[in-house]
């Protein structure tokens, strides 16, 4: 079809016939074979087997003594680091334990029609808005990724492929503008679209070509001022959460925990493990109440 679209195909039917020819001769003379591409590392529903499926990840429990330490390491996190805000931490790592299972929920995993939604964290610089959904989005999740900004989504297909990576959360960081300037309205309807459907947008290409972007990766959204006021936009948010001048963290107290704490951030990653073994193999709580899979 991309052939064809580029204008490099002068006879459909020969065009297709060779190209056949040529792949069913590699497979049959054992120089090439078949296989799925893989889906973006994640977890997916099949309806038609009716369970969920990780893609690309590891969804092996973890020790005893893994997940002992991850979670003093949370513990450690939410009392000592965040303890100025530590209700809002608690209300991310709620949004956080399920949100690689937001696109499933999309897809009908519950047997219903459902979607759950973004977050916006504002506030001042220095407050922990972008670490605290750095540790809760990948390092949870055991991701290694940059967190991207509002300048590498600027435009629809750079947001396409922040929303087709993967299931998992992405962070977005400095995205004031892109919710202020009329020019950004386009790519604003596409965000909107993404959060409570499974495709994005869907275009077609050289007028024969038609392709759809998923919307898999719940995002996370952060800025120094609260530029969100339209109140159809608002309903596509689960959590916005408000940082204040008496939440920044000294100068002092972040480079200590940039030595002490970042390193051992990796531990975190059991808790993450713990959550997709047990969903896995239970199911994705029809309450959507992830949260309580970590107090049990």
């Amino acid at each position: 079809a991309r052939l064809a679209a580029g204008g490099r195909v002068w006879a459909r039917r020969l065009a297709e016939d060779f190209l056949s020819a040529v792949l069913g001769f590699y497979h049959d003379s054992g120089l090439a074979r078949v296989e799925a591409l893989p889906a973006a590392p994640g977890f997916y529903y099949l309806e038609r087997e009716g369970k969920l499926v990780a893609a690309g990840i590891r969804t092996d429990p973890p020790t005893l003594e893994e997940l002992r330490a991850a979670w003093e390491l949370l513990d450690e996190l939410a009392t000592r680091w965040w303890g100025h805000a530590q209700a809002k931490f608690a209300s991310m790592l709620r949004w956080a334990a399920g949100a690689p299972f937001h696109y499933a929920v999309k897809q009908g995993a519950l047997g219903r029609p459902a979607w759950v939604g973004y977050v916006f964290l504002h506030g001042p610089p220095d407050t922990g808005k972008s670490e605290l959904a750095r540790v809760l989005c990948y390092d949870l999740w055991g991701l290694e990724a940059e967190m991207e900004s509002g300048a590498t989504i600027d435009t629809v297909a750079r947001l396409g492929r922040v929303l087709e990576r993967w299931t998992f959360p992405t962070v977005v960081n400095e995205v004031s503008h892109l919710f202020r300037e009329d020019r950004h309205e386009e790519l604003v309807n596409v965000i909107k679209n993404a959060a409570e459907r499974t495709v994005a947008r869907g275009r077609y290409y050289g007028g024969t070509e038609y392709r759809e972007v998923r919307a898999r990766s719940p995002l996370v959204f952060t800025s120094n001022a609260m530029p969100l006021n339209d109140p159809a936009f608002l309903k596509r948010f689960a959590l916005v959460i408000g940082f204040t001048y008496s939440e920044v963290v000294p100068r002092e107290r972040q480079e200590l925990y940039n030595r002490e704490v970042r390193p051992r951030l990796r531990a975190l990653e059991a808790i993450g493990r713990y959550v997709a073994a047990r969903v896995l193999r239970e199911g994705i709580p029809g309450d959507l109440d992830f949260a309580g899979l970590l107090r049990d």
